[in-house]
């Protein structure tokens, strides 16, 4: 009985360990995706003629709730240049994220275009190599 004890306990603790490296990979594996379709991104832009200026730029925002003021941050990938107007620039690396029919990424270049007080924001499809200038009028 005893053994039978210590040897699910020695199973469970295998199983943590293995499941603990297994997320850790895929973190790991994340990262070095993102880090490698920022790089592309950054030649796409390039090869486009804009500069990046800054990159994993934050900004507070502000919205009221009944009157009171809340504040929030958000995050854009970077700021880019191109003859004297500068950017916001939004990254996508899938095809359905980097897709403008997206409402969540309709949402968040809306927020970025409000926040960082820009007419535009750049959407840099990594995968089909190409970049989207969204304007909101108004």
């Amino acid at each position: 009985m005893e053994a039978a004890v210590l040897l699910l306990v020695a199973g469970l603790l295998i199983g943590l360990a293995l499941a603990r490296w297994r997320r850790r990979r895929l973190v790991a594996r994340s990262r070095r995706e993102g880090r490698a379709g920022a790089d592309a991104a950054w030649r796409i832009l390039d090869r486009a003629g804009y500069r990046v200026l800054a990159t994993e730029v934050s900004r507070k925002g502000i919205f009221l709730v009944d009157g009171e003021a809340k504040e929030f941050t958000v995050r854009a990938d970077a700021v880019a240049a191109r003859w004297f107007r500068r950017y916001v620039v939004e990254v996508k690396g899938g095809r359905e994220a980097a897709s403008l029919d997206n409402r969540d990424t309709r949402r968040q270049l809306l927020e970025y275009a409000l926040v960082f007080r820009s007419r535009g924001v750049l959407l840099v499809d990594v995968p089909a190599g190409k970049i989207r200038r969204v304007e909101f009028p108004g």
